[in-house]
This record gives structure tokens, sequence and C-alpha cells, in this order.
């Protein structure tokens, strides 16, 4: 009984670690783990140069910068304390809409 038991606790963790392993593959989709197919086009901005250029604008609380579908997408408040979420253009730093939540 234990052999048959210690076949299939063996054969249920191989299949655990395949699983796994196929998993982290689909999930992978080319290289940008955690954000699938959200990618930016070639030659935009850093995250960090998005950062500074809210700030300057006279949004000081950012709490999230997220890439988008060809965009960076930007949580903040502003300066009155309110939720606004900014879309940015990736390339230019150009803010392409505004809304408050």
């Amino acid at each position: 009984m234990r052999s048959t038991a210690g076949k299939l606790a063996l054969g249920l963790g191989a299949l655990n670690l395949a699983t796994l392993i196929l998993m982290a593959t689909v999930s992978a989709d080319d290289g940008f783990w955690g954000i699938g197919n959200k990618t930016l086009p070639p030659g935009a901005l850093p995250v960090s140069a998005i950062a500074r250029s809210v700030e300057e604008a006279g949004i000081k609380h950012i709490y999230a910068i997220d890439a988008g579908r060809n965009v960076y997408e930007v949580k903040a408040l502003d300066p009155n304390g309110k939720r606004i979420r900014l879309t940015i253009d990736p390339l230019t730093g150009a803010v392409i809409a505004r809304t408050f939540s």
C-alpha cells in the first residue's frame, strides 16, 4: 500500500510541476511578467520621467503608474485631494485624458 501511495504522490507532484512550468511559460508573454500584452511602444519614456512630468504639473501624490496598452495610466491625488486618473502618451509624456474618480 505504501508503494502505491508513494507512486501516486510522486505522479501528482510531477503533474503539479509540469502545470506550474506551463503556466509560467504562458503568462510570460514575450518576457513581460505580470503585464501580459500590456506593452509599451519602442522608445517609450521610463516611468521615472512620467512621474517627474506629472509632479512638475502640480500633482504630488502619485500612488500608481501602470503600463496600459500603449499608454501609461497614472493614479494620483490632485492638489485638492481628489482622486485623478491620467492617461499619458508614453512617447511624449503628454496627458491624453484626465478623469476624476
